[in-house]
């Protein structure tokens, strides 16, 4: 069981993150394959080259979230906050 549930996680992560593939793909992907650490490798990268996308740090959070990080998650949201200067009711109910 254990080997065909990490075949069928790993398929899906390459079907999902292609080339074409956006970062919210990719990073659902891992998700779903509980790959936490390179979901937020991705966001990080993601980030430091494009720290206006307030999206990209509102997916951090949902990882950080899933990963059980409520404190690091907490403090990620209030940068994204500052940032957009608005609360994210979809982010707040994940």
């Amino acid at each position: 069981m254990g080997f065909l549930y990490h075949f069928l996680c790993f398929f899906l992560f390459i079907f999902n993150c292609g080339p074409g593939a956006g970062i919210e793909k990719k990073v659902d992907a891992l998700l779903k394959a509980e790959d936490y650490n390179s979901a937020l490798e991705i966001l990080n990268e993601s980030i430091k080259k494009s720290p206006e996308k307030p999206s990209l740090r509102a997916l951090k959070v949902k990882v950080l979230a899933e990963m059980g990080d409520v404190i690091t998650a907490t403090e990620e949201y209030l940068k994204f906050y500052n940032f957009a200067e608005k609360h994210s009711p979809k982010i707040l109910h994940e």
